[in-house]
Formats: C-alpha cells, structure tokens, sequence
C-alpha cells in the first residue's frame, strides 16, 4: 500500500509518515489523497483508482475499530494492523525490500526517495 500510495503521490517517506486518515476521501469507485503539508508548502492532491484502489481498501480495513492514533500507515504484522504508527525510517527501508524480494541488484540503493522518483519518472513517459 505504500508503494502504492507513494508513487500515485509522488509521496517522500515524510509525507506517507504523516498521511492521516482525515487526509484520505473514500469515493467508492477511487480513494482522493491530500497531502497538506508538504516540502514546498504546496498541499497537492490525487486520486488511486481501479486495482490499486482495492489493494487501498484492503489495507484500510484492516485497521483495528478503537485506534485512537491519526495516522494511516500503521505498523502490519500477522496480517493484520497494530495501533502503533509506521515511522519515517520504516518507509525508507520499504524500497529495498522490494528490490530485494524482486531479486533486483543493488536492493542497497533503493531509498526511501524511490517512490518519489519513479513517480516522476512514470508521469514523463505517460505510464500513469
């Protein structure tokens, strides 16, 4: 779900790390994203929808009824989720297990910069 999220966003590992749930519309068909706080004090928006967006609602409801912590991402563990929020450096250590699951070389460059880079690089080339 953060790769996900991260790289429809063009999120950075602080950006998913203080993603709350009043930050996040379930539309039905789409999930709408805002990003209120971001580096260029410039909140931005956008929109998971389709595959991605089932994968969203999986993850969301899985989070435990009387959680009183704000934030989205929390930590999951025996398929379930954790009242304890997922921190700044859990996210960029999320690239390299990818890249490390995929086989992929280097999985040691992989950074938590990854999904803001591959988003960027996606939009050039019109994938998403």
């Amino acid at each position: 779900v953060a790769l996900v999220v991260g790289i429809a966003g063009a999120c950075g590992k602080q950006e998913l790390c203080q993603m709350k749930i009043d930050d996040i519309r379930d539309l039905g068909s789409a999930v709408l994203i805002r990003i209120p706080d971001t580096k260029t004090k410039k909140s931005r928006s956008f929109t998971i929808s389709g595959e991605f967006y089932e994968i969203y609602k999986k993850y969301a409801a899985l989070r435990p009824p009387a959680v009183i912590e704000r934030r989205f991402f929390l930590n999951y563990q025996n398929q379930k989720c954790t009242r304890q929020p997922v921190g700044k450096n859990k996210f960029a250590s999320i690239p390299k297990q990818i890249a490390t699951y995929l086989h992929l070389k280097n999985p040691e460059l992989y950074t938590g910069h990854c999904f803001r880079r591959s988003s960027a690089t996606m939009h050039c080339n019109d994938v998403l």
